[in-house]
């Protein structure tokens, strides 16, 4: 049986720190959120995505990236001082720490898992150059022009103007017909 009056001491003892803790968090809030929004415009006003859209055809919403991952590590960062504050042992924050990257690592898997192969095949199609835009290819049973090369992925049209987007990393597993020669092409 839960002893209330032993909880009620605690809590009087621990009242301002309790408080305190409280504020923190808050604070860490609107620090947070404050912090989100600014990195965000920043990054919109260099044109960051265009940048990196250009130089290496990447297309992430790079700059809600950054701006999530701030505002997401100043909440983690005013949680741990938050529970440093009411006197939560070093035990119970690494473990909350563990929990909360492992979390994090499978939600990062779990985003890229298709990225990554799909990326590398990009660079292998890319450093290889046997296929260009305006190449006539066969993939996969797909006839038609390449319109499109980029990191992740290569558009085919075809005659009747329909558009195919085939993910690198199953392009660099396939046989490509271009212009009647055969080519495989393996990562």
């Amino acid at each position: 049986m839960i002893n209330f009056s032993s909880l009620r001491t605690i809590v009087d003892q621990n009242s301002a720190q309790i408080v305190i803790a409280i504020a923190i968090l808050l604070l860490g809030i609107v620090i947070g959120r404050f912090l989100s929004k600014l990195i965000y415009k920043v990054l919109l006003y260099i044109n960051l995505s265009k940048i990196l859209k250009d130089s290496i055809k990447l297309r992430l919403p790079i700059e809600e990236i950054i701006s999530y991952l701030v505002k997401y590590s100043i909440y983690f960062i005013s949680l741990v001082i938050s529970l440093n504050q009411v006197g939560i042992s070093e035990i119970v924050q690494q473990t909350i720490l563990v929990l909360i990257l492992l979390m994090i690592a499978s939600i990062l898997f779990f985003a890229i898992r298709d990225f990554i192969p799909n990326f590398l095949g990009g660079l292998s199609i890319h450093s290889e150059r046997l296929l260009k835009v305006g190449d006539s290819v066969n993939i996969m049973g797909i006839e038609g022009t390449i319109q499109q090369i980029d990191m992740l992925h290569i558009k085919i049209i075809n005659k009747d103007k329909e558009i195919f987007i085939i993910p690198n990393s199953v392009m660099s597993k396939t046989i490509i017909k271009k212009r009647g020669v055969e080519k495989t092409k393996n990562i």
